[in-house]
């Protein structure tokens, strides 16, 4: 790995988490608890999934963008590569929140 590509790693980790903490402090008040915590993790989740940028190399990028960019380039044959994991991840994220809601019972 070269240190261009560890420095852009860090750079867009540091950027993702103050995004996902201004995120966290907007959303501090928000009620049903519930619904604040599910924005919260797909959020971060969104943010931070990293996903192979091309299938022949081990580079990662941010699954986001690799779901931009295949879906400019490719069209819809280009959503699946990298839109299955960001979906697995946010459902995954999204149950749980929902587990957390209940065992917190503050989720009215």
């Amino acid at each position: 790995m070269t240190a261009g590509y560890l420095v852009a790693w860090c750079i867009y980790l540091t950027c993702g988490l103050l995004v996902s903490g201004i995120l966290w402090y907007w959303t501090n008040g928000m009620k049903p608890a519930l619904l604040r915590r599910m924005i919260r993790a797909c959020s971060i989740c969104v943010l931070l999934l990293p996903y192979y940028s091309d299938q022949e190399q081990t580079w990662l990028a941010p699954a986001i963008v690799v779901f931009v960019f295949d879906s400019m380039s490719e069209g819809i044959a280009g959503l699946s590569s990298a839109g299955i994991p960001i979906l697995v991840a946010v459902s995954i994220a999204l149950t749980f929140a929902m587990i957390v809601s209940v065992f917190k019972a503050d989720y009215r």
